[in-house]
């Protein structure tokens, strides 16, 4: 078992190479953090679903991944904006849309972790985790 220190970028990187793989799921290590980032691909319509498997404490999260008509991923690119090394918080009014709106910024806020739409009608800032379009 590999020791992973940036479980965001872990989220990103799984989903990422099993979308390119077509496989329907994938697995990943359950965390508070991970577990709200999904809610919050879920919310948004990125993914179809996730349960979790296993007893405490090495629980794993099965994520059902998302396809359109035409067998093509939903999620075209998912990227991490702040990494362990660089931190990067913005105000809510400096935040630009992503993908001219199309696309979704992940927050950490004081708040919990939310998209950017929940965090421009909540009026709250925060880290940029990552971006999904």
């Amino acid at each position: 078992m590999t020791i992973v220190t940036d479980r965001v970028a872990d989220v990103f990187t799984r989903i990422r190479n099993a979308q390119r793989r077509r496989f329907d799921f994938c697995r990943m290590m359950r965390t508070k953090e991970t577990v709200a980032v999904l809610k919050v691909l879920l919310d948004e319509g990125y993914i179809s679903g996730f349960r979790t498997l296993g007893e405490e404490p090495r629980q794993e999260v099965q994520v059902f991944l998302k396809y359109d008509d035409m067998n093509c991923g939903v999620i075209r690119t998912i990227r991490r904006i702040s990494k362990p090394s660089r931190r990067i918080s913005v105000c809510i009014r400096d935040l630009p849309p992503s993908h001219s709106g199309l696309g979704r910024w992940i927050l950490k806020t004081s708040e919990g972790i939310m998209s950017d739409a929940t965090a421009r009608r909540r009026k709250i800032g925060g880290e940029v985790l990552g971006e999904v379009f």
